[in-house]
């Protein structure tokens, strides 16, 4: 049984609302905003180094990694690039590297359940911070224990943009909050969310026109493109993942993954294949959940009952 990390605490005095945290201990942040409170991961340079080192040790012949069976992507395997490059990509980082005199920028990625918007996310997230940006990613709150903290220093304009990553924008309820408080402190930032169109467009109609000062620029994924489709049966092909695609052509094999369009699609057709047309989604979930064999592992799968 592991041994559990010593907690140390600090005190700070005088208010500590609108206050952020960034911990030690496993890379957390805590940021505080009007009796709420909302928590974040440091993509520190210790903890990259930690998932390459998990990657490293979860490669093995024939291993599939669990996000090419329809698994959210763990960050081992984005330090692995199991990821397939995305046209939009390239788009985003335009924008977020731009010296723009915004303090605030926002910028959203639209799309339906299972397109790829997290995995995008999580890959822009890495590469900003390998660049040398401070990047801080949202998780949620619930029972997630917290170790040492030390309160964060105001920025030289000098300094690159905070990252401030979002994956549901809509449902973090403190985000209006939070976009306040970079305001009112001076903090540059760059705030990067994820949300499907119908959920984002209910969360703006619960919000006051100011609420986010202004409105996040939006950046639409859309389904799997052809060389998005190549770029994907590339990475299965060098993880040893092509699963029902191994006995086709590099052509038949793009058309295949194109039929489903949406990169969740076409990684459960790519692992289960026709088995799904004698299933139920409920026994394909299941199925799913054994083949990752982790209590812990969070399966998309529900999302993309919407």
């Amino acid at each position: 049984m592991e041994t559990p990390t010593p907690t140390r605490g600090i005190t700070a005095a005088g208010d500590v609302w609108h206050s952020i945290f960034i911990t030690g201990d496993h890379n957390q942040v805590r940021l505080e905003v009007e009796k709420s409170t909302t928590h974040f991961r440091h993509l520190s340079a210790d903890f990259r180094r930690t998932q390459r080192a998990k990657a490293q040790q979860a490669a093995a012949p024939g291993h599939v990694p669990e996000c090419y069976r329809g698994s959210v992507p763990a960050w081992r395997h984005i330090a692995a690039a199991y990821d397939a490059r995305r046209e939009l990509q390239a788009d985003l980082l335009t924008a977020i590297r731009q010296d723009a005199p915004d303090t605030i920028r926002q910028f959203l990625i639209l799309g339906a359940a299972g397109e790829g918007k997290t995995t995008l996310l999580m890959r822009l997230a890495w590469e900003l911070a390998e660049e040398g940006y401070p990047v801080l990613w949202h998780i949620p709150t619930e029972g997630l224990p917290f170790r040492e903290n030390t309160a964060a220093s105001p920025q030289e304009h000098a300094a690159p943009p905070l990252i401030l990553c979002f994956d549901e924008l809509d449902k973090v309820e403190s985000y209006p909050q939070i976009v306040d408080h970079l305001y009112s402190q001076g903090i540059r930032a760059v705030i990067l969310g994820t949300a499907r169109p119908y959920e984002w467009e209910a969360a703006e109609e619960d919000q006051t026109p100011a609420s986010y000062h202004r409105a996040p620029t939006a950046f639409p994924l859309k389904r799997l493109r052809p060389t998005e489709a190549d770029r994907l049966q590339a990475k299965l092909e060098a993880a040893g993942a092509l699963g029902r695609l191994a006995k086709l052509t590099p052509a038949e094999r793009r058309k295949r993954i194109l039929a489903d369009g949406q990169l969740l699609a076409a990684l459960i057709d790519i692992h289960y294949g026709n088995e799904t047309e004698t299933q139920t989604l409920e026994q394909i979930i299941e199925g799913a959940a054994n083949d990752v064999a982790q209590k812990t592992s969070e399966l998309p799968l529900l999302g993309y009952l919407y």
